[in-house]
């Protein structure tokens, strides 16, 4: 599986949107080649983008990673068939992130943009026909698979603390529109955001605060983000450090706001113009910041 040889020449193309989004706040993106996701000097900066050639080729390899893994889940798929329980046997198949090769100067995950937190979800259910080959847009999210197989495979008695909402009902019928108002959240921190000598610009640490504890000054925004049917908002909070008691987000001092029309994206092309375009500070979107950020943060005061 070596990516020249399964996707040679100009097969493959770069980001149709190489440049982060315009007005984006410092804290929401992830620049700084010494991560363990890409070594690229080039990117160490929200302006500074890998050159085109070298961004082809990281896709060109990236995607024979992915043709490598679609073999294996064929592999494991025609495994339950030499065994005689494919047709019993429920098949997920997920990720526990999304990735970005390139879009909106982006590479890796650790970002809350639509393409680091949108993941592949196929679910096969033998008994389920109206699914089979079908594709829905619900938007689940990975704390749902528990009652969601739960439902399936028939369980009951589920204790009330598992968090989640069964989509179950999708397989019946995916088209279905009785989960249309629901939302999908997702979060990540910011660490040790400081002045960079090398871009001249604030950025902030590696690996989006991992083994930084909550409570410690280096623990600067939380980004929280909502994903609606139409719009993806994202709002970046101070981190309250100050004892221990108290640690969280300080909603009532936001320090950045994203958002992003996705009226028609259909989740097929990761270079969704949607995407490139934050409309968070344009006059005529500021009714609509105000009510999807009290919707976020009622959310998420529920969640803890």
């Amino acid at each position: 599986f070596y990516g020249n040889e399964l996707y040679p020449g100009d097969v493959v193309k770069p980001p149709k949107h190489p440049e982060a989004p315009s007005d984006l706040p410092f804290m929401a993106g992830n620049w700084d080649y010494k991560s363990d996701d890409i070594g690229d000097s080039h990117h160490h900066c929200q302006a500074c983008t890998v050159p085109t050639q070298n961004a082809i080729e990281y896709r060109r390899w990236y995607y024979a990673a992915v043709t490598w893994t679609d073999h294996n889940m064929g592999l494991a798929l025609q495994k339950l068939k030499d065994l005689g329980e494919y047709d019993n046997t429920i098949v997920m198949f997920h990720a526990d992130h999304g990735w970005q090769l390139g879009e909106l100067n982006e590479w890796s995950k650790k970002t809350n943009t639509e393409l680091a937190t949108h993941i592949p979800m196929l679910i096969r259910v033998p008994w389920k026909t109206n699914s089979i080959g079908k594709k829905t847009n619900v938007r689940m999210e990975l704390v749902d698979l528990y009652r969601t197989v739960a439902d399936l495979a028939g369980l009951t008695n589920i204790q009330d603390s598992v968090q989640g909402k069964s989509v179950a009902a999708a397989l019946d019928d995916p088209s279905t529109t009785v989960f249309e108002e629901k939302a999908a959240f997702s979060q990540i921190g910011r660490c040790q955001c400081q002045m960079q000598d090398l871009s001249n610009t604030v950025q902030c640490g590696l690996n989006a605060c991992c083994r930084v504890a909550q409570n410690s000054t280096d623990y600067n925004f939380m980004g929280y983000t909502m994903r609606t049917k139409d719009y993806r908002y994202t709002t970046w909070v101070s981190w309250n450090h100050t004892a221990s008691d108290l640690y969280g987000p300080s909603w009532e001092y936001p320090n950045g706001h994203e958002l992003y029309n996705l009226t028609t994206d259909t989740g097929m092309d990761f270079d969704y113009d949607g995407y490139s375009v934050n409309l968070a500070y344009e006059p005529g979107y500021q009714s609509l910041v105000q009510q999807l950020h009290q919707q976020l943060k009622d959310a998420v005061m529920k969640m803890h």
